[in-house]
This record gives C-alpha cells, sequence and structure tokens, in this order.
C-alpha cells in the first residue's frame, strides 16, 4: 500500500460525506498527493482564505475542502466534518520532532523512499538527516533510470522542435542528476547521451526547420522574443520578470533546489533561445520582444525596453546588485530582475586538464547561492504581491579550444561557439558548419564543429553561442505560492 493510499484511508476521502480538512503538514497540498487524488478521481477543492470556505458552504458538489487555514469558523463544523492532519498522522513509524524542522519537498522524499523500502522503519532525530540522504540518493538513480529511458524514446521519433525542446529538459535533468549523485560512471556515460542528442537535433537545425517556432501563437511561448508578450495577457496587477543569465535547463534544478524554502510550486516549461546564443541577441530579443530587432546588435537600455512593453504601467528594472526592498518596489507595477551569477561564474570557472564537465561550477555556484541574498529578494517580490515568472536567455555548454582561430572583431569575448558574419560564405569558413538565420538579411551564423569553440586547442572553458540544446532550450518558469 502506498503511503498515499494509507492517507486516504485514514481520512476516509472516498466517504461521500462532506469534510474539511484542515493540513498541518503540507503534505495534502503536495503535487504526489494530489496527481493520486485525481487517479482515483477523488474530487476536492483548496481554500486559502476565509471567503472561499464561505464558497465551500454555498455549494455542495464539493465533498471535500482541503485547507492550510489553522482556524476555521464556528459555522463550518455545521456544514461538514472538520478533521486536522498533523505530522502524527503521516503513515510513518517516526518521532514527531525528528519531521518538524523538515519542509514539504523532503517529507515527500522520505515517504516516497520508505514506502519503497520499509514504512515502519522507525524515524528519530538521530537518524532522520541519514535517513533523507538515503532517500535523496535512492530518488536520484531512480531519476537517471527514467531520464536515460526519456532520451532513448524521443531519440527514436521524427526530428520536430517540440522534441528538441523535450530534448533539452531532459539532459539538463540528466546532468543535474548526475552531478548530484556523484557517479563517475554515470558521468561518462552522459557523454554518448550528449553525442546522441547532438546527432538528432543539429541536422534539422542547420537546416533551418527551427524557423517554424516563430509561427507558434505567443501563447505557447515557443521562443524567449515571446516572453513579454505572454505576460501582457495576464490578469495580474503586479508582475515581476527574473531574468536568470547563461541558465540552462541543469542551471534550473540547482536553483530550483535552493529556492525549495519558498515553499512555491513551478509551472515549467522549455522556450528556445535566439540563435547565436550571445547575450546581446538573447537578451535583447526578451526584452525588445522581437526576433528580428534582437540582432542590431547594440547594448540595450532594458530598464528603457521594459517601460516600452508596458506602456500602461510603472516599470523597473534591478540588477543583482540592487537593494529590493518594499521601499524600493513602492508603486511599481512591473519590475524586472538581471541575475548575473551563473554567467559569471561560469566564464570565470577553471578546469583541470582532461575535466569537461560542470561539477566544479554547479559546486562554486552552490557556495554563491548560499551567501547571497537572492532567496530574500524573491521573497519580498512574492510579499509585496507580485506574480514572479522566471526566464533565461541562454544556457551553455564545456567546450574544448579547436585551434581554429576566428578575428576578434567577429566573435563575442565569451560566446566562442559561434559568429556572425555577411551574408555571404567566404573560402575561410567554408569548411565550418553554418545556417542563415531567419527573417534577417545578410547575417549568416558560422559555428565551432561539435561541442569545440574557437580558441587554443584543447583549452577548456564554459561557453556558448552555438546549437546544442544545452544553449538553445531554456526554462520558462511560472511561480505560485
Amino acid at each position: 500500500m502506498t503511503w498515499e493510499n494509507s492517507i486516504v484511508i485514514k481520512l476516509n476521502l472516498e466517504d461521500i460525506s462532506r469534510q474539511v480538512i484542515i493540513d498541518f503538514t503540507g503534505i495534502l497540498f503536495s503535487k504526489e498527493f494530489q496527481d493520486f487524488l485525481q487517479a482515483k478521481n477523488i474530487s476536492f477543492k483548496q481554500a486559502g482564505t476565509i471567503a472561499e470556505l464561505y464558497a465551500f458552504c454555498d455549494e455542495y458538489e464539493t465533498k471535500i475542502l482541503l485547507t492550510s487555514l489553522k482556524e476555521i469558523p464556528p459555522f463550518i463544523s455545521a456544514k461538514a466534518d472538520v478533521k486536522k492532519f498533523t505530522l502524527a498522522d503521516l503513515p510513518l513509524n517516526a518521532d514527531v520532532k525528528a519531521l518538524e524542522k523538515l519542509i514539504i519537498n523532503e517529507l515527500v522524499l522520505l515517504l516516497n523512499y520508505l514506502n519503497a523500502t520499509n514504512l515502519l522503519q522507525p524515524i528519530t532525530q538521530g537518524n532522520v538527516l541519514q535517513l533523507l540522504q538515503n532517500a535523496k540518493q535512492n530518488q536520484n538513480k531512480v531519476l537517471i533510470t527514467k531520464l536515460k529511458e526519456k532520451i532513448g524514446s524521443l531519440l527514436q521519433t521524427e526530428t520536430h522542435y517540440d522534441n528538441i525542446l523535450q530534448l533539452g529538459m531532459h539532459l539538463g535533468k540528466l546532468q543535474f542528476a548526475i552531478f548530484e549523485s556523484g557517479s563517475a560512471e554515470e558521468q561518462k556515460d552522459l557523454v554518448s547521451f550528449q553525442q546522441s542528442i547532438d546527432q538528432y537535433s543539429f541536422k534539422y537545425i542547420l537546416s533551418g526547420n527551427l524557423k517554424n517556432i516563430f509561427y507558434e501563437p505567443a501563447s505557447s511561448v515557443k521562443s524567449v522574443d515571446r516572453i513579454i508578450p505572454y505576460l501582457k495577457t495576464k490578469s495580474q496587477k503586479k508582475i515581476a520578470l527574473i531574468c536568470f543569465d547563461c541558465m540552462g535547463i541543469s542551471e534550473w534544478e540547482l536553483l530550483k533546489e535552493y529556492l525549495q524554502p519558498i515553499g512555491a510550486s513551478f509551472k515549467e516549461q522549455q522556450t528556445f533561445a535566439l540563435i547565436p546564443t550571445i547575450t546581446a541577441i538573447s537578451r535583447n530579443s526578451i526584452f525588445f520582444s522581437n526576433n528580428i530587432k534582437a540582432f542590431q546588435l547594440k547594448p540595450i537600455n532594458e530598464g528603457k525596453e521594459l517601460q516600452l512593453r508596458f506602456p500602461d504601467s510603472i516599470c523597473k528594472l534591478f540588477r543583482e546588485k540592487d537593494n529590493i526592498t518594499a521601499d524600493t518596489l513602492l508603486g511599481i507595477n512591473v519590475v524586472s530582475v538581471i541575475y548575473n551569477f551563473f554567467d559569471d561564474l561560469s566564464h570565470s570557472a577553471q578546469f583541470p586538464p582532461l575535466v569537461e564537465n560542470k561539477l566544479l561550477y554547479f559546486d562554486a555556484v552552490k557556495n554563491y547561492l548560499a551567501n547571497s541574498n537572492i532567496l530574500k529578494q524573491l521573497i519580498t517580490l512574492l510579499d509585496e504581491g507580485y506574480k514572479l515568472y522566471f526566464c533565461s536567455d541562454h544556457g551553455s555548454i564545456v567546450a574544448n579550444g579547436n585551434g581554429k582561430k576566428i578575428e576578434k572583431y567577429l566573435r563575442e569575448k565569451f560566446a566562442k561557439r559561434a559568429c556572425l558574419i555577411g551574408g555571404k560564405t567566404s573560402v575561410k569558413f567554408q569548411n565550418f558548419p553554418q545556417m542563415k538565420i531567419p527573417f534577417v538579411e545578410n547575417k549568416l551564423l558560422v559555428l565551432a564543429e561539435g561541442r569545440t569553440m574557437f580558441d587554443n586547442l584543447n583549452y577548456i572553458e564554459i561557453s556558448h553561442g552555438g546549437i546544442t540544446v544545452d544553449e538553445i532550450v531554456v526554462p520558462f518558469i511560472e511561480v505560485s505560492t
């Protein structure tokens, strides 16, 4: 019997009588438990306010109401059976004090692990952290297997931009899961998956078929230039667009772990960065909301462009080191924050010989986040009533220098994987992979081969500019609390 089913039985949720359940654990609001209820066709609603409790009393179709409100008006008891669900009610053989410091995700992790091993395992204050560590290792092992299977299945499908987005998502998750596992064998295995995905996607991208994403409606957000048009369709009074420079899917997985204390849920989707994945182009495309104008290749004032996109709102742009408080947000409807730590740390990463993975870089990011004010800043935005959306301009890869030189004026300092040239191919570039920029005349993209970069032979560095899924598939996240 699963832990979800144990809770259903304990709370008698398959009964037809009306119930209001006060959840003191957060478990009843977890995605895992609510997915289980839906799979069992057990209908329910949630109430976070007294007004929603009143609405429950006025309609009788809803039989189960889940609430995090700790105080329930007395009149509710006359309308429904009121129950409390506490840590002591979890199907665990646990000292409740051992569970009190765990956040919801950790409780779910522990439940899943013990459900797969031994739900009767005693949990004490002395062993809870070790059990949690075991649970994380087990979860990671299962996740790696599932991700490999999903990637293998996608590689058998017809090449399409939606499948490329899916491959980018699964590869990024696999990269981070392998980092968490610390397995050298898995790290070696990852290389073959990257090569297979590159073979699958490169021909499609170089042929120019990726231009079809620009015919998609703005609501689908298939490319980063559609993010702001999508936000403008929303009815929120306060919006905060948080741009993390150089955040690929694997970086998002790391950031998501750091954000756990917020207790938020994340609606995740993937979108394409503009090619080439050079900040001057990819970032411009977000704030211009235009995939053609972005190729002006000159620095823009993101704050000015933000205001132009939202002419009826008061807008403000913050940088990473700016002070974000209730006072600095006063009267602001639309906020954007640009964080550059992923980009800064990636380009400053040092690699020992023959090390071609992001493990040292991920460690540096974790250390940076642990000592940063980013969590505090995001909580401030949530407390001030902003709806948060996370985005990125591009991702990155660990690249190896190919020993082939390109004139400095043609390539961007930190994006050594590609360069833009005039519309005609010269003899100098004829042996390099190339593609035309969709809808932009007289611009041709010249690419370094595979996962190499235009730099000294065998020099290792994190870079971008190219067309791997690591670089062009980036997260777009809607945050809910």
